[in-house]
């Protein structure tokens, strides 16, 4: 008789601390680990190997007749649950699935749709859950789940809710996830529970996997070369939390990577092949209007991948809205055609909403900074990835304000939460926005020329 699941029990953890992972018997087994390091892969195996270890003893119970068991596979979205899928799907033989009861739904074998029960002969049934689907998470007693991308979920309600769901089974849990900041999960599940006897928590790190991927999906992915270079051009805490698996708040300067005698400069050298004052150039400027705080602007042009701040400034917050965009009507005219990047929070309504009333004249785009996800800590690495491989620089007779600002940008040590001090920020806010929206974004449209645009745009 064929064993539909001999891949499977023949699966073997390719390094030590997967192992302790992987064999763990506790009932609720967490895993804190570098990302592309394994962790889903294993986890996959060992959840699958729980739930046919829970049934058979669920039927042992049960005087050897057929009983179903609930399980659920969780994610923070359906995209989430998209290499999840791709590491759980194909461990179902064909043979395993009850065919009468699972009927035509395969969408659990598509990578791209969400949700799909599996039905196993064994009675048990597989669902796959989000954290965003709250009624669906207080449907019905479990028997066991598998939270993948745990501290992707930042509520302490549903942290609740799920473990309220294995209370009468007395089920069981495993919890993958990699360091992120400090949250919720953190706090309630993580932190609290590190030294609880039911709980077995196991961390790796980037280096620990990259010694030998061996039998791993991901081999090749992870090597000391990409994590070595990740250190190189990585923020000093990111690097520390990505690959080291830290959960510490960030501290200490930002861009420690500045230097004010290499990136501060008197005259921009040729570093292209072209000098960057040519129709190779693209000239864009970032806003921080403010109202209640200073606006910060930046001028700066991109050619060939070096990127050369031509002006920057701090303006006093009690400038009028019209006046301000007169002002940087008069930076885009001096620097040529410009696409001009705002926040659009509170002041940055209404300075679109000016500059619509003299857009007929002008040849520049006013656009909303483009916000990432993770906004403020995605954009600060964009910015320092820039400074730390010297593609970024300044010119200091018009720059001042804005070195003083990268020399003091701190985060915050005082808030669980990677956040930067919010003073004296106003033209490093500035950098960021010209810079992300246009390398994210924009950077091939430019390509064509901003010169052809006017008017206001809608969102990146």
């Amino acid at each position: 008789m064929i064993d539909p699941f001999a891949n499977l029990r023949a699966y073997r953890p390719a390094f030590k601390q997967q192992a302790e992972f992987f064999f763990a018997e506790e009932r609720f087994v967490g895993a804190n680990c570098a990302p592309q390091s394994g962790k889903t892969y294993s986890a996959a195996r060992k959840y699958l190997l729980k739930v046919i270890a829970t049934q058979k003893k669920k039927i042992a119970a049960n005087g050897g007749k057929p009983v179903d068991g609930f399980y659920w596979i969780v994610t923070s979205s359906t995209d989430i649950q998209k290499p999840v899928k791709a590491a759980f799907a194909p461990l179902i033989h064909p043979s395993a699935v009850d065919t009468k009861r699972q009927g035509s739904d395969t969408r659990w074998r598509n990578i791209k749709s969400g949700g799909g029960d599996v039905i196993l002969k064994n009675g048990a049934v597989i669902r796959f859950k989000t954290f965003g689907s709250g009624e669906g998470l207080v449907a019905e007693p479990v028997d066991g789940m598998w939270v993948d991308e745990a501290a992707r979920c930042d509520d302490e309600t549903t942290w609740g809710n799920l473990f309220s769901r294995l209370n009468k089974t007395r089920g069981w849990m495993i919890c993958t996830t990699s360091a992120v900041k400090v949250n919720a999960f953190y706090k309630y599940v993580y932190k609290v529970n590190k030294d609880n006897p039911a709980w077995k928590w196991v961390e790796w790190n980037s280096y620990d996997a990259a010694v030998d991927m061996k039998g791993e999906k991901n081999k090749g992915i992870l090597t000391i070369e990409t994590i070595e270079d990740a250190r190189r051009n990585l923020p000093p805490h990111i690097f520390k939390r990505e690959h080291l698996v830290s959960w510490e708040t960030s501290v200490g300067q930002i861009y420690d990577c500045f230097d004010r005698g290499k990136h501060s400069v008197e005259k921009f050298a040729r570093r292209a092949p072209l000098n960057y004052v040519t129709e190779n150039a693209n000239y864009f400027i970032g806003v921080d209007p403010g109202a209640a705080h200073p606006t910060g602007v930046c001028v700066v042009s991109e050619c060939f991948g070096i990127y050369h701040v031509h002006e920057a400034h701090r303006w006093s917050g009690n400038r009028s809205i019209s006046g301000l965009v007169y002002d940087i009507n008069k930076l885009a005219e001096k620097y040529g055609a410009c696409k001009v990047f705002y926040d659009c929070a509170s002041s940055g309504a209404f300075f679109a909403l000016e500059w619509l009333k003299v857009a007929y004249t002008r040849k520049s785009i006013v656009a909303p900074a483009l916000k990432l996800k993770g906004s403020v800590v995605d954009g600060i690495s964009e910015v320092y990835k820039l400074f730390k491989s010297d593609k970024l620089f300044l010119y200091a007779p018009k720059c001042q304000e804005l070195i003083d600002e990268l020399t003091t940008y701190c985060w915050n040590e005082e808030i669980e939460a990677d956040k930067p001090i919010k003073q004296d920020d106003d033209v490093v806010d500035a950098l960021r926005y010209a810079i992300c929206s246009y390398t994210r974004s924009y950077k091939s449209v430019l390509g064509e020329r901003m010169s052809a645009k006017r008017g206001v745009v809608g969102d990146a």
